[in-house]
This record gives structure tokens, sequence and C-alpha cells, in this order.
């Protein structure tokens, strides 16, 4: 519930006037306003169902209160880049690999394509071709397969 600050006989008490998870929509353009906190909640929650583990599992080895931690992935609250270093540590999932889901999940609230290949540039800044072996070993030997595949 969001909470609203209200006067009664000079004592400000807070009233619940609806949920703080509700699509909040953008009055100029009628689009849902997506909530980074949300989406970077969402995305540890499925990688930590993914891989079976429970909130005390994660809070422990990431050395997270487990109340902050369910609030995290609840969006709730506003986690720190070091909480959340920690957080995808436990998790054993790059911070990066983290934050890309994140950043693809806002580029499809967007209404934005995310491209599923590599990008020709990205290939040619490092000498090798797209359609070449030798670039996906390369990737493997230095990003082995994540556990959470």
């Amino acid at each position: 519930m969001v909470k609203q600050p209200v006067s009664v006989n000079g004592v400000v008490r807070w009233r619940d006037v609806g949920l703080a998870n509700e699509a909040k929509v953008a009055p100029s353009s009628g689009k849902k306003l997506v909530v980074i906190r949300h989406e970077i909640g969402d995305v540890l929650r499925d990688l930590r169902q993914r891989q079976g583990r429970t909130l005390r599992e994660v809070s422990h080895s990431a050395r997270v209160s487990l109340g902050y931690l369910s609030e995290v992935e609840r969006g709730q609250k506003e986690a720190s880049s070091e909480l959340l270093s920690s957080i995808c540590a436990a998790l054993d999932v790059p911070l990066s690999i983290m934050l890309r889901e994140v950043s693809d999940r806002l580029a499809v609230a967007e209404g934005l394509a995310v491209p599923d290949t590599l990008p020709q540039d990205f290939a040619t800044r490092y000498g090798r071709s797209i359609d070449g072996q030798d670039l996906e070993e390369q990737f493997s030997a230095e990003f082995p397969s994540p556990a959470y595949n």
C-alpha cells in the first residue's frame, strides 16, 4: 500500500491510498511507467527460483537480511550497486547478465526491439568474424555457461 500524510486535528497520520505495485500511467502519453526497482526485483526472483533456492539461502550467502532481500525482490526497496553485486555473487550470476535482463525487460516495456544476435560492429572491433567458430569458442572459454540456464 502507498501511504499519504493526512492531518486530523493538527495530528499528521498516514493513510493507505492504493497499491504500490499498481501500474502507473504517464499523464501525457498514456503509457505505463516502468519502475526499475520492480524489474530488478522480478529478475532477481526469477534467477533465484530457477536455481530452486530459497530467500533464506540467498540472503545468508549474500550477507543481506532476509526481510531486506524480500523487499528488494518485491520492488519495495531500491538496492545499492554493492548490494546488487553481493546478491548476484550469491546467485553465481554476473551482475552484467542480471542488468542485461533488466535492460531487455525495460526495452520490451518501452516497445523497443531487443536484438537477439551479436552486433557486427562488436565482432569487427575484436577482429573476429561473426560467422567464425573462434568467436564462439572464445566466449565460451571466457564466460562459461552459468548455472542458472
